[in-house]
């Protein structure tokens, strides 16, 4: 089986699924909290997701595009956080959120320079043969 052709399937199923579940949650009153976390977590996903373009932007270097991706991820985060009541202020959950946004970023910032160089060798390596 090939994982390639599959996964635009069950990419629409998981969608697919996703909205119906988050509007059962909607419906049903009781629910309103849940369905709320949800919608603005995923709601922050798009904006994770669309906001990796930076990265394929030639202009910009890698440090630039993680650190404006940083900045912007960081923001939505902190402030879902507020919204949804995980801290008193904005200032409390940027402090709550930093730690952990921290280590992630150095570790992506991390993996991705090591790969870059991985590739720049192999292509370096096939130009010079």
């Amino acid at each position: 089986m090939n994982f390639k052709r599959f996964w635009p399937y069950a990419r629409r199923g998981l969608l697919i699924g996703m909205a119906i579940q988050i509007l059962l949650l909607w419906i049903d009153t009781a629910d309103h909290r849940i369905a709320t976390e949800i919608t603005l977590w995923l709601a922050a996903s798009v904006i994770y997701g669309v906001s990796c373009v930076l990265f394929d932007l030639e202009r910009l270097s890698l440090l630039a595009a993680t650190v404006i991706h940083f900045l912007l991820c960081y923001g939505i985060t902190v402030t879902v956080c507020l919204i949804l009541g995980y801290g008193e202020t904005w200032g409390q959950c940027a402090l709550e959120c930093l730690p952990l946004f921290l280590i992630l970023y150095v570790l992506i910032f991390v993996g991705t320079s090591i790969s870059i160089r991985i590739q720049m060798k192999k292509i370096n390596k096939k130009l010079q043969s």
